[in-house]
């Protein structure tokens, strides 16, 4: 559970960052395109950056709704675990293996 959190915490922080990469790329081609002058190869490595960072944003977004649905398996196992627990009196994990399997 510990490790999850700190995953969340980590993922959201990483989400963070990507978001505030996008918006100076896109503060910096706003200010770049007032210019007389737009030199293309700047246009396109930056355009590269936007790319990366929309991907790693997808990247994290994906990470962390397969993280929540870890976690829902997870807490359905465990309230699967107590209601068997519960109806059969056997709170051992391995007993209970033992049993039914």
């Amino acid at each position: 559970r510990k490790e999850e959190g700190a995953y969340h915490q980590q993922m959201s922080d990483l989400t963070e960052e990507l978001n505030q990469m996008n918006e100076q790329l896109l503060n910096s081609t706003k200010r770049n395109q007032t210019a007389a002058v737009i030199d293309p190869v700047e246009e396109e490595r930056k355009a590269a950056e936007r790319r990366e960072v929309a991907k790693a944003n997808e990247i994290a977004r994906a990470e962390e709704e397969y993280a929540q649905q870890r976690e829902e398996k997870l807490q359905n196992y465990e309230d699967t675990f107590r209601q068997i627990s519960s109806a059969t009196g056997i709170s051992d994990v391995d007993e209970l293996v033992k049993v039914f399997i």
